[in-house]
């Protein structure tokens, strides 16, 4: 790396998915968490896979300094700025899946999805997921459970109609 890191949470931003494990719809969804720069965040939700055109869900949320810095503190702590992060050609197929992408400045350090790197930054990822409000992934949560309500609704009526 060409240059120390600093202390200072101001300058970077995250860029975290996750994704349902391979299931059948209306089952699977996937959301991606932005943090930063500074005390912005978002979360972006799709209750049903990217090629089926489902609706996006987003919010927006405003973050604590202190939480910021604190997240910088874990992230630097779990070697994401020094570790030699392996690259994944085709991530597992099965399971859910998760990883980010931090950025400082010019760098950027993409943690990829594998078992290793996973559990290598476990906090770090439940920590960003804290961040989002209670309220918000409260609404998206119900928003998901009504467009599977409604999905298996129209399957229903389509099975019957046919």
């Amino acid at each position: 790396m060409s240059k120390e890191i600093g202390s200072e949470a101001a300058d970077f931003s995250i860029l975290y998915k996750w994704s349902e494990g391979t299931v059948p719809p209306p089952y699977y969804y996937e959301f991606t968490i932005r943090i930063g720069p500074g005390k912005q965040g978002s979360i972006e939700f799709l209750p049903d896979y990217p090629m089926h055109d489902p609706p996006m869900w987003a919010e927006t949320f405003d973050l604590d300094e202190g939480d910021l810095n604190r997240l910088h503190a874990l992230i630097a702590e779990k070697g994401v700025f020094t570790a030699s992060w392996t690259e994944v050609a085709d991530p597992p197929v099965g399971g859910s899946l998760e990883w980010m992408e931090v950025t400082v400045g010019e760098e950027r350090f993409l943690v990829p999805s594998t078992i290793e790197e996973k559990e290598t930054v476990r906090d770090v990822y439940r920590t960003i997921n804290s961040l989002v409000p209670e309220r918000i992934r409260d609404k998206l949560m119900a928003q998901r459970e009504e467009f599977e309500r409604t999905y298996l609704e129209n399957e229903s009526h389509n099975r019957d109609g046919e």
